[in-house]
């Protein structure tokens, strides 16, 4: 057998088994970051791993879970080779999964009306606050142990218009899901942040081999510019410019 056609045979083997592959992925919907729209897969974190998966050649394969609490606990058993939902990467989940490089930087925010602006946790005791079960936002009300947690079911729109309507006092989310929406709640503002400036990542079982070539995937869309236009497309320039001033992970 000749060099030659040792050498093609060897591409051709890699193009088959790189084509063959399939990245099986967690996801809940999650509008600008991914959900489906007329049948077809959309938003930044689909954009991402599209985009990963194109560059391997390979399939991805997406299966929705009905909350946020199933992904962690599936991810760590091996269940899927990527969770995406926008999980914030913490040292606590660090302890149970791997992460991606982080693609979003996020901050937990209070949003009440502007007339009720409070300045601090200890002024809602015995109020009744919404966030989204088992995040980060949950994490920061407890340290307030007389808020009355409120677990929203209705997404983050349905927890604004909660706040707007007084049903609730407030409502704790992630900037990333409250910033684009603020504007058609005029009546609303953002009272309060909390803890440290955190990322998004994609969460992956302990020791996956796709933890580095996936956070290398990040970095390059970030300087191609081609990241960039993912967040103009699905939550205007402003994202852009929060990610650039962000400081990196």
């Amino acid at each position: 057998m000749t060099l030659r056609l040792s050498v093609l045979l060897f591409t051709l083997s890699l193009s088959s088994h790189a084509a063959s592959e399939t990245l099986r992925v967690i996801a809940l919907s999650s509008e600008r970051f991914f959900f489906e729209e007329n049948g077809r897969l959309r938003g930044i974190e689909y954009e991402i791993l599209d985009y990963f998966a194109k560059s391997r050649d390979a399939t991805l394969e997406v299966e929705w879970v009905d909350s946020f609490s199933e992904l962690l606990p599936r991810i760590a058993a091996g269940e899927a080779d990527i969770a995406a939902g926008t999980i914030t990467i913490t040292e606590e989940r660090e302890r149970h999964v791997d992460f991606s490089a982080g693609y979003f930087p996020v901050q937990v925010v209070l949003v009440e009306r502007a007339g009720e602006a409070s300045g601090s946790l200890r002024e809602l005791a015995g109020a009744k606050v919404a966030a989204f079960q088992d995040t980060t936002a949950v994490d920061a009300l407890k340290q307030e142990p007389r808020i009355e947690i409120v677990v929203a079911s209705n997404g983050i729109e349905g927890m604004l218009e909660a706040v707007e309507k007084g049903e609730i006092r407030a409502a704790a989310a992630d900037s990333s899901a409250v910033l684009p929406l603020l504007e058609d709640y005029p009546s609303l503002k953002i009272t309060q942040t909390f803890g440290d400036e955190q990322h998004f990542g994609f969460a992956l079982p302990e020791g996956s081999p796709l933890k580095r070539p996936l956070s290398e995937h990040i970095l390059r869309l970030k300087e191609s510019g081609i990241y960039f236009r993912f967040l103009t497309d699905h939550m205007g320039p402003r994202a852009t410019e929060i990610v650039r001033a962000a400081r990196s992970r």
